[in-house]
């Protein structure tokens, strides 16, 4: 512990706040993940510990066990039904908006309330306790007894820390049976023990809920309840000694007296545009945080901006919390949490008191107008900034009808993607521009309607890539056929096309081909010798069939990836019935549960078939 340390009030329980806001955002960015046993996983508990500011982490805390002072807020959070279990992360409850737009003394309040009934009498609620069974039955004897202490101690008196230990031992709480008594390691683990709980409890959990205050001289540490928490402890445990069970000892309306949070003297927030060198820095802007502004601002700044390494305070009477920075990136993926740029500039006028500075405005608005403008190319690539795209990705619905391309700063869309994911995109906000013939790489032409199947009046990719492998197979075979230079365009389409697309187009070129040869070999106009033909993956071919054989005799279903008679790679859940033979192919019936009836599927446009568990 630092030789001059000091905990008053409001500071700590402020901070406090904002680590929940914090722990909120997070939650709603779904990243706090949880492992089999229900603990947070290490890659969450590093996103925490980045952004900790009450009781500062390590920077190296990979578990709960490491954490208790976050192992305690996310279980608090919970049991105040602001976070919610789902599966395998923690997810922001329906309760979560009406606590932030709460002044911080009802925050606060609902925050104690929820540590009295569910937590503070509950072993097992901090996981990263750990503690072992005979330590877990002084759990609560323990918090009795030193909340007892705290609200019968002299007002205003800084008590010395060793008087907590004088009280345990008052209670009974550091003797040992007498069958035990003559060892001494069961002493000592007893007495660090229990005392380990009293200290966590004093160093961490009272503190953060404006119960208690802390500082510390020459390295000895001394505690007073505040006002306020000394009559809340009072009230409170007479309420659980007359009631029989304390998740009712503690009813919603007892008086909070004097918690109050005093009204700053100076705007809560900073925002300026940060100075750049060089024409071609971003710019960016940089926010100064306060104790004093509302949780809800720094849930808002967990969505749309970065934060930054903590600063010294700029004045004594205007000390900054914290640090953050917004950019171009930042602002397109708050817009992705659902976050426009006009709430994000509302708020921050609201924050500053209206002293917003018009470049910052201009420069805001700038970043919206250039994130929601996507160009569409021939054969359904979207262009755009790469931010936009990371952005995007975060959203299911944009996620499985947009393929990456190389670069980041195209997607590729198919055929039958393409209409829900246009009316998403403009639900979104975004505008889709279309550039005609001749203007790939253009940005300036005007927006022109966009329809599905036209894109400019261009073929989708992999129609057009059809196209093009046909006419080259039909100049090898016809030589007298103009000699289009193709050579580039089927290297560009091949590059650009997904790789379960190419697959899916290879199998379908194959067959296709050899019906060609076929045809021209029954006019007589084909070359003696007519380039060769893609080879037919006939081990692939075997195994689908297998795998459909097995489906039909256990009445499973399948997942088909399928090429369509437009070419388009499409996936069917089915359940294949039987086989059936129409010279010249070979076809599955099977019940789609797209079209909910039977279809027809040629077994060489069946690309892949994978069992599905019911």
């Amino acid at each position: 512990m630092p030789a001059s340390f000091a905990c008053h009030w409001p500071d700590l329980p402020l901070a406090f706040l904002h680590d929940c806001a914090r722990c909120l955002a997070l939650s709603q960015q779904g990243v706090l993940k949880l492992n089999p046993q229900g603990h947070l996983q290490p890659d969450s508990v590093a996103r925490l510990a980045d952004v900790w500011l009450s009781h500062p982490l390590s920077p190296d805390a990979r578990s709960e066990a490491q954490t208790p002072a976050l192992s305690f807020t996310v279980r608090l959070l919970q049991s105040a039904a602001l976070l919610q279990r789902v599966s395998a992360q923690w997810l922001p409850s329906p309760t979560l908006s009406a606590w932030l737009n709460q002044p911080p003394a009802l925050q606060l309040l609902h925050l104690r309330q929820a540590w009295w009934q569910h937590v503070a009498w509950d072993a097992a609620a901090i996981p990263a306790m750990s503690l072992p069974a005979w330590l877990q039955r002084r759990w609560s004897a323990v918090v009795e007894t030193v909340c007892t202490g705290l609200s019968e101690s002299t007002p205003d008196a800084w008590l010395p820390l060793h008087n907590i230990p004088v009280w345990l031992q008052q209670a009974g709480l550091l003797t040992v049976p007498d069958y035990v008594r003559n060892l001494p390691n069961v002493q000592r683990s007893l007495g660090a023990g229990v005392w380990g709980l009293a200290f966590f409890l004093i160093r961490t959990v009272l503190p953060c809920l404006g119960l208690i205050e802390l500082t510390s001289n020459d390295g000895q540490l001394h505690l007073r309840p505040t006002a306020e928490g000394r009559t809340w402890l009072r009230i409170a445990l007479e309420r659980r000694a007359a009631a029989a069970d304390a998740q009712h000892a503690l009813e919603a309306d007892i008086p909070y007296h004097e918690l109050r949070f005093p009204d700053p003297a100076f705007p809560p927030l900073t925002v300026a545009l940060a100075a750049t060198s060089g024409e071609n820095s971003d710019p960016a802007i940089e926010i100064g945080v306060t104790l004093a502004a509302p949780a809800a601002c720094t849930f808002l700044l967990t969505h749309v901006a970065e934060p930054l390494p903590p600063a010294g305070p700029s004045a004594p009477a205007a000390p900054a919390l914290w640090r953050y920075r917004i950019t171009h990136a930042s602002i397109a993926r708050g817009v992705a949490w659902g976050y426009p740029v006009r709430h994000v500039l509302f708020l921050l006028a609201r924050w500053t008191a209206g002293e917003l500075d018009p470049l910052v405005v201009q420069q805001i608005w700038a970043w919206d107008a250039a994130q929601h403008t996507l160009t569409c190319e021939s054969g359904y690539r979207l262009r755009g900034d790469p931010a936009v795209f990371a952005a995007l990705r975060a959203r299911k619905a944009f996620r499985t009808r947009a393929r990456p391309l190389p670069g980041q700063g195209a997607v590729w869309v198919a055929a039958t993607d393409a209409p829900a994911l246009w009316t998403y995109l403009r639900q979104r906000g975004y505008t889709l521009l279309v550039l005609p013939a001749g203007d790939q790489g253009k940005t300036n032409s005007a927006a022109l309607p966009l329809t599905p199947g036209s894109a400019g009046g261009a073929l989708p990719l992999n129609a057009l890539y059809i196209v093009a492998r046909t006419y080259h197979h039909l100049r090898a075979g016809l030589p007298r056929l103009a000699d289009v230079p193709l050579d580039a365009l089927l290297r560009d389409l091949e590059t650009a096309l997904p790789s379960d697309e190419r697959a899916a187009l290879a199998r379908l070129l194959a067959s296709q081909e050899a019906i060609l040869a076929q045809a021209l070999e029954q006019t007589g106009l084909a070359a003696s010798e007519p380039a060769p033909l893609p080879p037919l993956d006939l081990a692939g071919l075997a195994a689908i069939e297998t795998i459909l054989h097995t489906a039909i005799a256990d009445a499973a279903a399948v997942e088909l990836t399928y090429i369509d008679a437009h070419a388009q790679v499409t996936h069917r859940h089915v359940k294949p019935l039987r086989f059936e033979e129409r010279a010249p192919h070979r076809y599955l019936v099977a019940h789609c549960t797209l079209r909910d009836e039977e279809r027809h599927f040629r077994l060489d446009r069946i690309v892949t078939a994978e069992p599905l568990t019911e």
